[in-house]
């Protein structure tokens, strides 16, 4: 992918000038910001008008509507000229965050389109102890970290295009921007889904209807099962948050709508399958199922334990966890070991808490 236009290594390297300047001139509602030049990457961009998603079942979800004039100009070569931004709300960010995300108000030759979320990745403002762009020594040849994240953002997003507007939100692409400091970042456009529910929320306002393994059952296993669709689109998210999967507002406990965004530590599965070789353990795809596992386990506790136990009775192939398991006992079994239980497991990642030797959650 291409970098930033007009950026080079030396003009991101960390300067306490450049963050000091960024804190005196900061973003504020009412601001407008302009694209600097043609979408970074025009792959990532919905079409203006996508079809439904088909589901697993093979029936079909209708999409989010797009605004199509702003999806055409973000994917024109040189639609980009006619787009503007007004800044109203700031969702999240300040000193030490990784992105600048605000609600903000987009117009299409000087026609306002809509309101959507931009999210700027100002380096400047990035925590201070953990990117290697304050370096100083970083060489030329290293690309500015907000880059490669913003890199990570948009592969995701061009390779989960088909789930945008349903189970991912939807893009309207990459621009870079000067921003109040006179520096440039990277700005992704993205669908405002702001008002929604995060899992834990909808778990606590949601609890009765919830409260039995058949109950949560579906709730769980969509959960689990948009997990296994990013894989099999060669998305690996690895690390996953609260805010990063919601429900829609028309969602309910057996047909819930989750929308899962904020790809910025998301690999792909090749390059993950590289550095975790073994995959025959299953460690990578396990870090995603348990992510989004844990949510239901925080929310509802010994009711989510005990769905899990159940799902695993009832295929034991199903979840990544599952298999690492079958082939711990697999792999015990041709050594002699016999698995019996309620036995001692001395290794840490093999433990459990359950008196039948499954795995545990």
């Amino acid at each position: 992918m291409a970098r930033l236009p007009g950026v080079s290594p030396e003009d991101t390297r960390f300067d306490e000038e450049l963050r000091a300047g960024a804190t005196a001139q900061p973003l504020a509602a009412g601001q407008t910001l302009s694209p600097r030049g043609p979408c970074i990457w025009p792959e990532a961009v919905v079409s203006a008008h996508p079809a439904a998603q088909r589901a697993s079942d093979g029936s079909q979800r209708d999409r989010r509507a797009v605004i199509a004039s702003l999806a055409e100009a973000a994917s024109s070569r040189a639609g980009w000229q006619s787009l503007s931004f007004r800044l109203l709300r700031q969702l999240s960010g300040g000193e030490d965050c990784f992105a600048q995300v605000w609600l903000v108000e987009a117009s299409v030759e000087g026609q306002v389109a809509g309101r959507v979320v931009l999210k700027l990745l100002v380096e400047e403002l990035f925590p201070r102890d953990s990117i290697f762009i304050f370096r100083r020594d970083r060489t030329a040849q290293e690309s500015a970290d907000a880059e490669a994240m913003a890199e990570r953002l948009v592969a995701s997003y061009e390779r989960l295009q088909n789930l945008q507007g349903a189970s991912v939100p939807i893009c309207y692409g990459s621009f870079s921007f000067t921003i109040p400091s006179g520096t440039i970042s990277c700005g992704i456009v993205l669908e405002d889904l702001t008002g929604n529910a995060t899992v834990s929320e909808y778990l606590s306002s949601h609890r009765p209807e919830l409260n039995s393994v058949q109950k949560l059952d579906s709730f769980a296993r969509t959960l689990l099962g948009l997990v296994h669709t990013f894989h099999a689109l060669g998305v690996a998210t690895v690390c996953w948050s609260e805010t990063d999967i919601v429900l829609l507002r028309e969602s309910t406990p057996q047909q819930p709508l989750f929308v899962v965004f904020d790809f910025g530590d998301a690999t792909t599965v090749e390059e993950i399958s590289q550095k975790w070789p073994d995959d025959h353990i299953c460690r990578w795809p396990y870090a995603d199922e348990h992510s989004a596992y844990m949510e239901l386990e925080i929310g509802l506790g010994y009711v989510a334990k005990q769905w899990y136990l159940a799902a695993y009775d009832r295929d034991p192939t199903w979840l990544a966890d599952f298999a690492s398991h079958e082939n711990t006992l697999r792999v015990r079994a041709e050594d002699g070991y016999v698995f019996t239980a309620g036995s001692d497991d001395d290794d840490e990642e093999e433990d459990s808490d359950n008196s039948d030797g499954r795995a545990a959650p």
